[in-house]
């Protein structure tokens, strides 16, 4: 586990709730990882790739962002960050 947070694969929060999860069913760090989509993106591309297809899907709400709506920020990150994991399934 301490590799994969080494390398950027998981995160150290990611690696504590493994843990936890690792304790609780006896399952390994691959397994667990790998089952519950916890890969974290560190490629440059992949991420613009992510986020270009999030903001050509959903055009209108950007463009509410655009005109000031600041607040859609937060969601607009949260709906990317769950677009990503998701294309990773």
């Amino acid at each position: 586990m301490i590799g994969l947070v080494d390398n950027g694969t998981i995160t150290t929060r990611t690696a504590k709730n493994v843990f936890d999860e690792m304790l609780k069913s006896g399952k390994s760090v691959s397994e667990i990882v790998s089952k519950k989509g916890l890969l974290q993106i560190c490629d440059k591309n992949e991420i613009n790739m992510i986020v270009q297809e999030y903001i050509d899907n959903h055009t209108e709400m950007v463009d509410d962002y655009m005109r000031c709506r600041k607040k859609l920020f937060s969601y607009l990150i949260c709906q990317i960050m769950k677009e990503g994991l998701i294309s990773k399934l």
